[in-house]
């Protein structure tokens, strides 16, 4: 969506909320954030691998504000990092870092997805908000030539949505979706991803993205959700994105390697075992052809967890990242 010239990057809706400055940043639109469950919708408010992108014509300064938690942020000019951020809760006050040079070469400068002239501001939280209050000085949303072909779009838990993750680039997705040379919409909810079909039909209708995928569900299998019921409702929600979308790659990520593998429990309440989850994902892929099935275990090694063992450090994003756009190459190749 564009506002004051800004074009707000995977931002479904601007949002006043009574008590606080500015508009909320959330990633559905206030239709959608509706037929969605609460926790849902709480965690589509905070901004991961959200952006603000425009073409400066001259200094441009923005003011934000942020609530509850801190918040991560990496400004860049195109595909050129500029500056990382780190900010606490209360106001924001942001300017485009230096970037002489970059303008000194102008036209000469080396595109990969973004044209240089392109500011993107990108955060990542896991709990905070972040809300909009002002832009000052002159500046032009992206045209969309200088914008990447195709998008990305990404639904999962908070592994998806980007736990741990220490930039904004880190997150798998964003790595999965720089190596293939794509855009991406992040739609990761940590603790909510319950393959819902009003967020299947939301993605269904957006029209804004060229590939899909979703890694499922480490929440349902915790939350002791049977491998059974677990099939049935990936099935229905794969079945949604495929009737609206014919011809468009669905990738179906099953659960990555965590401690239930190793026989720890960990305080979750399983009635189903993760190869029970991995096979039943594989049944709704062999049921959809339009289904794409990717199995998890080969994506990320254990190693690379956190120490709680079921989030991705560091080199787990990067190694996921790595390993699913290489999946994404081989099948835009037989495609």
């Amino acid at each position: 969506m564009i506002y004051q010239n800004i074009l707000f990057h995977n931002v479904g809706d601007l949002m006043p909320v009574a008590g606080r400055e500015g508009l909320l940043l959330q990633r559905l639109p206030r239709e959608a954030e509706a037929q969605v469950r609460p926790g849902t919708a709480e965690k589509c408010r905070t901004p991961a691998n959200v952006e603000l992108r425009f073409v400066p014509q001259g200094e441009v300064t923005i003011s934000l504000m942020c609530y509850e938690d801190d918040l991560q942020c990496a400004i860049y000019a195109g595909d050129y990092q500029l500056e990382e951020y780190r900010f606490q809760q209360g106001p924001i006050e942001l300017s485009i870092p230096n970037r002489e040079r970059l303008l000194e070469l102008g036209e000469r400068a080396e595109r990969r997805r973004f044209a240089p002239q392109v500011i993107r501001v990108v955060f990542f939280a896991r709990f905070s908000k972040l809300h909009f209050l002002s832009v000052h000085g002159s500046l032009r949303p992206p045209r969309r030539e200088e914008l990447p072909e195709k998008c990305y779009l990404a639904y999962g838990t908070s592994i998806t949505q980007g736990y741990n993750a220490c930039s904004p680039m880190l997150t798998y997705a964003a790595q999965a979706a720089w190596r293939m040379g794509w855009d991406l919409l992040n739609l990761g909810v940590g603790g909510q991803g319950f393959c819902e079909e009003a967020m299947a039909r939301h993605i269904a209708q957006r029209g804004d993205w060229d590939v899909f995928s979703a890694c499922i569900s480490v929440n349902m299998l915790n939350l002791g959700v049977s491998a059974e019921e677990f099939r049935n409702t990936a099935a229905r929600f794969f079945a949604i994105l495929a009737e609206s979308n014919p011809g468009k790659p669905l990738y179906a990520i099953s659960v990555l390697p965590f401690f239930a593998d190793q026989g720890v429990q960990g305080g979750a309440v399983p009635v189903s075992t993760p190869e029970e989850y991995r096979n039943a994902l594989w049944e709704v892929c062999q049921e959809n052809p339009q289904c794409k099935f990717i199995d998890g275990t080969q994506l990320l090694s254990f190693c690379n967890l956190t120490g709680d063992l079921i989030h991705p450090g560091t080199l787990g994003m990067i190694e996921i990242g790595e390993r699913l756009a290489k999946i994404f190459a081989q099948e835009e190749l037989v495609d």
